[in-house]
């Protein structure tokens, strides 16, 4: 944030830009008098972003304008005070209208639903290819050719036609160690994604825990363990949570950093990670060309100390969220994988041998990010999107003791770095933004060894 203060007036302050809603015909209808809240959600966990908008109209667009899905909308936002201009802009497509209610006679509330250009026509895009390669350059492919689209429109009044302006763009967080060979049989785009990262293996680090999302400013595909490697590089900075009426303040930057409402939604479900696979896994390798079989067993406990984690860089800095004792077996979560060799020419070790190096691998780590689960309400900032790191500190809510000196006033244990796995971007009318976050953490700081 700037150190200009008087720029924010106020935490959670949003400029609305712009709010069009642009027809089937050409027509632009300039919602800001019209909506009532609008809700943009993100998710390291989905490929697209979708969102809503409440409307209140009473002008009947609805039968005006004809509005009936595939009509475009674009949205413009910015936080004042900013150390640099950093929007939410781009051009969403709407798929359906829903919750509509008839108010009076002059009146009606209803809800637009949009989702990106790209998740619109990645339904419209079927897939019969053959692709083979490193699977970060095979996304790459697929994405520019196939898959990206304006990252908003703009409209060109002397032609009286939409003007495609840039282009989204994909930022790879690594690239992938293996090669893959495949033919997609009708696959979207995004299910082409999805396959990929599910099937690579890093070559910077070591958690195949491999992600396609969009952000608000870009796409993003790669280990979320290069995230867990920036640290302080990729975090947004440091928000406490002061229980209400402990902590009164007047500065809107620091307000900016407070959180006003947390949520533990999952604090470690012990009997959950014996029986998903979380702890331990084992993969049954059926190789049909010599009639045989092996066992490839995983062990997270095992491997902990290899991975970079939300935590820290350093194992020894790292504590794993786990029963205590701690009691696993492979057998009790199995997949069966089928090994071919040769099955493709010009492409040793394809993906089914490899399968063995990432199957546990990746399912334990990306089940490590639903260990430790909080929901926070923050004030919302427009630099900010999905797969951001945010340094949390959390009240103690022990009994103080006025003779311990060494007290501390924050939980060791919840508080520490997580990572923001969802953001449900809240404005409303007035010009509020808050964001309603998830973020998760895979590991305890071992405040012994602290790397902070």
């Amino acid at each position: 944030m700037t150190s200009q203060a008087e720029f924010l007036q106020r935490a959670s302050e949003v400029l609305i830009e712009e709010l069009v809603l642009i027809s089937s015909t050409g027509v632009l209808v300039d919602l800001k008098t019209f909506f009532k809240e609008i809700n943009i959600f993100e998710s390291v966990y989905s490929p697209v972003i979708t969102g809503n908008i409440l409307i209140g109209d009473n002008i009947n667009l609805i039968k005006n304008l004809t509005i009936t899905g595939g009509e475009y909308i674009t949205i413009k936002l910015r936080t004042p005070g900013l150390s640099r201009p950093a929007y939410i802009y781009k051009t969403f497509r709407i798929f359906s209208i829903t919750d509509r209610i008839i108010v009076d006679q002059s009146s009606q509330l209803y809800i637009l639903n949009f989702i990106s250009q790209e998740g619109f026509s990645n339904e419209l895009s079927p897939l019969y290819s053959a692709f083979s390669g490193k699977t970060s350059d095979i996304v790459f492919d697929i994405f520019n050719n196939y898959f990206v689209e304006p990252r908003y429109l703009t409209m060109n009044y002397h032609s009286g036609t939409l003007v495609p302006d840039i282009k989204s763009e994909l930022i790879l967080l690594d690239e992938s160690e293996n090669e893959v060979k495949f033919v997609s049989p009708g696959w979207s785009p995004l299910k082409c994604f999805q396959w990929l990262a599910s099937k690579s293996i890093p070559a910077g680090s070591e958690a195949c825990n491999f992600v396609f999302f969009e952000g608000n400013k870009n796409f993003y595909f790669g280990p979320l363990e290069t995230i867990f490697n920036l640290g302080v590089d990729a975090s947004i900075g440091s928000y406490r949570y002061f229980t209400p009426g402990t902590r009164e303040t007047t500065d809107s930057v620091e307000k900016m950093f407070q959180i006003s409402e947390v949520r533990m939604t999952n604090l470690h479900d012990a009997l959950d990670s014996l029986t998903s696979g979380r702890l331990s896994s084992r993969l049954v390798n059926i190789n049909f060309m010599e009639k045989d079989y092996s066992y490839t067993d995983y062990s997270h406990i095992d491997n902990f100390g290899k991975y970079t984690h939300t935590s820290g860089t350093k194992a020894e800095s790292n504590i794993p969220i786990i029963p205590n004792p701690t009691y696993f077996n492979p057998k009790n979560f199995f997949r069966i994988n089928t090994i071919q060799p040769g099955l493709f020419d010009n492409a040793n070790q394809n993906i089914n041998e490899k399968m063995p190096d990432i199957f546990g691998n990746r399912l334990s780590n990306m089940l490590d990010l639903n260990t430790y689960v909080l929901e926070i309400t923050i004030p919302g900032r427009t630099d900010i999107e999905v797969g951001s790191l945010i340094y949390i500190d959390l009240p103690d809510p022990s009994p103080v003791d006025s003779t311990d000196l060494s007290a501390s006033n924050f939980d060791h244990m919840s508080s520490g770095r997580y990572l923001m796995t969802k953001i449900n971007h809240k404005i409303s009318a007035l010009g509020r933004h808050d964001m309603i976050c998830e973020v998760s953490k895979d590991s305890f700081i071992n405040i012994y060894n602290d790397v902070y």
